[in-house]
C-alpha cells in the first residue's frame, strides 16, 4: 500500500508538518515509521481523515469535536452536530450584525460632534431616552451602592456616559452645583438588553423644542460650571430660555490632557417673549 511522508502529506492539504504532528498527538492520525529511516509515513486512508478535518475545521469544529465525528459519531449524530453549528452560527451573526450596527451609529455619532463643536441649534423633534443616575460622582458604583446603574453599566457598548443638572441650577449659579451622574441607553438597546417594563422608571421623556450644543472640555474641566455658560448664552442669543434640566452625553471621551472630549448638552427650551429668532 502506498504511503506518504509528513512533507508530502503538508504539502498537499497546505497546512504546516506541526499541526500534522498536533493532530498526531491528540489521536486523529496514528503516523507508522518508515524501517529505513523511521521518518513518519501515513496511509491513503490518512489524507482521506486528514481532508475531511481540514473541511470541518473550515466549519468551525473543535479538533476534540472532529475526532468525535470522524471516529465515533454515526450519521445522525454528525447531522445533528452540523445543525447545531448552523445554528450557533446564526447567533454569532446576529450579534455581530448589531455590533456593527452600533459601531456604524458610533462613528456617524462622532462625525456629527466633531462637525458641529461650538455650535448651538434647536431641534423641533421629540426626544427620549433611558437614564440611570445617581447624584454626585460615579465613584460608588465601583462599591456597589448603586446596583441599577451598576447592571446598567454592564450593557456596554450600547450605554453612555451621561449626566443631568437641574433646571433650578441653570438658572441660579450662586447656589451649589448639583448634578446626577451616570449612564444613558437610547430605547432601542433597552429593548435588546434589559427588562423595559422595569426600565419604565428611568425613561426620560420630553415635547417640544430643545437646544442642543457640542463642546468640547477638558478632561480637567469635568462637572465646572464654566461648561454651561456658552450654551445658555447661545439660547439667550437665539430668544429662548431653559425650560427644563440640562443632558449631557458624551460623544467622545480621551484622557489625554491636552485634548478635549467632546460632549452634547441638551435643554429643553420655551420661547422668551418677544424674542424669537427666525
Amino acid at each position: 500500500m502506498e504511503q506518504y511522508t509528513i512533507g508530502q502529506i503538508a504539502k498537499a492539504l497546505g497546512i504546516s508538518t506541526q499541526i500534522l504532528r498536533h493532530y498526531e498527538s491528540l489521536g486523529l492520525l496514528d503516523a507508522e515509521r518508515d524501517e529505513k529511516n523511521q521518518y513518519r509515513t501515513y496511509k491513503i486512508k490518512d489524507t482521506k481523515l486528514l481532508f475531511q478535518t481540514t473541511i470541518y475545521r473550515a466549519m468551525g469544529f473543535s479538533l476534540k469535536k472532529i475526532n468525535r465525528m470522524l471516529k465515533e459519531e454515526e450519521i445522525s449524530q454528525v447531522e445533528e452536530s452540523l445543525k447545531e453549528r448552523m445554528d450557533q452560527i446564526e447567533q454569532e451573526i446576529e450579534a455581530l450584525q448589531g455590533v456593527r450596527e452600533e459601531i456604524g451609529e458610533y462613528y456617524k455619532s462622532l462625525v456629527f460632534a466633531d462637525s458641529r463643536q461650538g455650535r448651538c441649534w434647536i431641534d423641533p423633534e421629540d426626544f427620549e431616552f433611558y437614564g440611570v443616575m445617581k447624584r454626585g460622582s460615579g465613584y460608588s458604583i465601583v462599591r456597589g451602592e448603586d446596583e441599577a446603574l451598576l447592571e446598567t453599566q454592564k450593557k456596554v457598548p450600547y450605554v453612555r456616559q451621561g449626566f443631568i443638572v437641574p433646571l433650578e441650577v441653570l438658572r441660579n449659579f450662586g447656589k451649589e452645583f448639583d448634578y446626577k451622574y451616570g449612564v444613558v441607553m437610547k430605547k432601542e438597546g433597552i429593548c435588546r438588553h434589559c427588562d423595559e417594563a422595569g426600565m419604565e422608571e428611568y425613561l426620560v421623556k420630553h415635547s417640544g423644542p430643545i437646544a442642543k450644543m457640542i463642546l468640547g472640555l477638558k478632561p480637567m474641566d469635568f462637572f465646572s460650571r464654566e461648561w454651561f455658560l456658552p450654551f445658555l448664552e447661545a439660547i439667550e442669543n437665539m430668544g429662548y430660555e431653559p425650560a427644563g434640566d440640562c443632558y449631557g452625553v458624551a460623544r467622545y471621551v480621551t484622557f489625554r490632557e491636552d485634548e478635549d472630549n467632546l460632549f452634547e448638552f441638551l435643554i429643553p427650551v420655551k420661547p422668551m417673549s418677544g424674542k424669537v429668532s427666525s
